[in-house]
């Protein structure tokens, strides 16, 4: 089953929506099905997925979202594709910041919040610098409303996320 699209519009309407081809459309659908499958494998619950059509257009927005759910979901090996080794995590509303892919890599395995939901609402993407916001649904039925704002090592497509400021309400 193939995540379901924000307002259920067939996909040869979003291929040309956003004048892309329509295997693109069902290759990054499934790289999102992929994704969501790896991400649980571990977890007693799947986390739905809901996230915007137009995320495949900038390579740097599906890195976004890779990582985002790579975070919540404790993946090591996505959190070590995409992070700089000296990235540092700034959680604001605990006033903490995590220097380090290692130290950052324990805090998430000492997580223990299930997460039911993630709803992607924006990701905003320019040069070395992105932002997602939207809303984790925990499996008690809380919701924390988020944006993360990353600065990577660099605007290149191999730039490694370096910092992130993160905004939970």
């Amino acid at each position: 089953m193939l995540i379901e699209e924000v307002d259920d519009e067939p996909l040869e309407n979003v291929a040309k929506i956003h004048n892309v081809a329509l295997c693109s459309v069902q290759r990054f659908l499934l790289h999102i099905e992929n994704l969501r499958r790896n991400c649980m494998s571990g977890h007693s619950k799947d986390m739905e997925l809901i996230i915007p059509k137009g995320c495949d257009n900038a390579p740097r927005k599906q890195i976004v979202i890779d990582f985002t759910i790579g975070v919540l979901t404790s993946q090591g090996s996505v959190i070590e594709d995409y992070s700089h080794e000296d990235i540092v995590w700034n959680d604001l509303k605990e006033q903490k910041e995590t220097a380090g892919r290692d130290a950052l890599l324990d805090n998430l395995n000492n997580e223990s919040d299930e997460i039911d939901t993630l709803e992607v609402y924006q990701i905003i993407t320019h040069g070395k610098f992105a932002s997602i916001n939207g809303l984790i649904t925990l499996s008690d039925g809380s919701k924390i409303d988020f944006c993360d704002v990353y600065t990577f090592s660099s605007a290149a497509k191999s730039g490694k996320v370096k910092e992130v400021k993160s905004y939970r309400l």
